[in-house]
This record gives structure tokens, sequence and C-alpha cells, in this order.
């Protein structure tokens, strides 16, 4: 029987990578903080593009080594933790909008090449890289999936496993941008899809996702994960939105990268 979703998921497809091979070879990549050519982030404007972030339990937001979930907090979310790179500031806004919106595939590679010495310490030899699913309409609109692309890149510089299919997500998900902080902490793992696969239960999952907010969605996913029976779930994102709890009685500490 004839899918016209699967059809227009592959036309549109078709079309952000023709438009990604265009706009890379017609303008070549430009540092979002200074616009000089050559690279995307140059060695310059690396520091106040990308701000290490502070070591916090996802859930309180209060300081917590090694981005460990608090004890108190796992009621909420069943991710052991969840490793955020970089604050998510204004020029880094400007990185992903171009990642997301003007076909410039070739930023999942520069990021994820930044991204691995912040990673690399939380990783297992065992660890798999499970990517947050969008809709397949969403897909389908853009082209792409922003948090596959990252799993893949991510999976490449690590020399880790990648399973992009495991989960995928319901049309009736709405979508989180723009969404109020309870609106998204509404998320239920039921609004998630699983794929049986051969991994076995005690393989270090690790979702990954371009931007983490309140983690609600990174919860909701790792729900689903736990639920199907898997027992070491966290999470990676690239970018910490800027909310600062009220709860942290410790300053920022330096990263230290081994």
């Amino acid at each position: 029987m004839f899918d016209t979703g699967d059809h227009v998921h592959n036309a549109f497809s078709w079309i952000a990578t023709r438009m990604h091979f265009l706009a890379r070879t017609m303008f070549p990549p430009f540092c979002v903080g200074c616009g000089n050519p050559g690279q995307w982030i140059c060695e310059t404007c690396t520091p106040k593009i990308l701000i290490p972030a502070q070591e916090e339990c996802m859930v309180c937001r209060a300081y917590s080594s090694k981005f460990k979930t608090h004890v108190s907090c796992r009621a909420t979310s069943p991710l052991d933790r969840v490793v955020s790179c970089w604050k998510y500031n204004d020029h880094a806004k400007r990185v992903m909008h171009r990642f997301k919106y003007s076909y410039r595939y070739d930023l999942a590679q520069e990021l994820a090449k930044n991204a691995i010495p912040y990673l690399l310490p939380y990783l297992s030899r065992n660890t798999v890289f499970v990517p947050v699913p969008s809709t397949r309409s969403r897909d389908a609109k853009r082209g792409f999936n922003q948090s596959s692309m990252l799993a893949k890149e991510l999976a490449r510089w690590s020399s880790r496993g990648v399973v992009k299919n495991l989960l995928s997500r319901k049309e009736t998900t709405t979508h989180q941008a723009g969404s109020s902080r309870s609106e998204r902490l509404e998320l239920d793992a039921e609004q998630f899809n699983f794929t049986a696969c051969d991994l076995p239960k005690t393989a270090a999952l690790v979702l990954v996702d371009d931007v983490c907010t309140t983690g609600a969605t990174l919860s909701a996913c790792a729900r689903k994960l736990t639920e199907e029976g898997f027992t070491n779930v966290s999470a990676v994102a690239l970018f910490r939105g800027a909310q600062r709890s009220r709860f942290s009685t410790q300053p920022p500490l330096p990263r230290k990268i081994d």
C-alpha cells in the first residue's frame, strides 16, 4: 500500500539535503560570533559562545557534582544525570538557529567535536546514544532531526554506538518551543513509542538533545525506556537553558576536563 507519509518525508529530506549542499557550496562557514570566514565558531569567539554549564541537578537545578540527579528528585525523573556542555546564551541561540533552520548540517560535526571533551568522562565503553525523537511531520517539514544528527556525530567522535529509531514521537505531541514550563512538564512517557531491539537491558543508554530547558522531554523519554526494562539511562544536552534556581546555594564551579 502506498504510504503518503513516507513519500512526503522522503521528498522533504531530499530537498533539505540539496539545500545543505547548495548552502555549503555557495556560502562557506563563517563565525557566528565575529563573521570571519573559515569556521562556524572561531578560536577567538569560542570562549564567549561555548561557555561551560554549571554542574547541577536537572530537576531542581541546585548544584550537583557531576550533574547527578539528586535522590530526592528521582521521583520526578528517572535520569541518572543530564550532562550539559554549555550555557544557552544569545550566541548559542544563533548557532542553533543556523543548524536547525538554515540547512547547515556541518554544524552538527563541529558541535559534537567540541562537546566530546566535556562528555567523555561520563561515557562508559558500552554507551549507546539514543536521539530524542521529533514528530514525523516536524522531521518532514525540517528535513531532518537535529538530535539524530548530533547523536550520530557524538557516536562517531567518541567511538560509541547509536540507535536512531529506538524511540518515536506520536503526532499528537505538542511542539515544545514557546510552551510554558507547566505545559512542558506535563509531557508523559505515553507520548513516545518504543521499538523493540536487541540491546541488553543493562546497556548504558544516553539520550541526546540539543537544548535542555525544563528537562521534561528527556525525562519522558527516560521514563519510557525504564518502563521497557532499561536500568541505566542518562542524557546529554549541548546547551542548558538559562534558568537559575533560587534553591542553589553554591556558585558555579569551574569545569574540569580530563
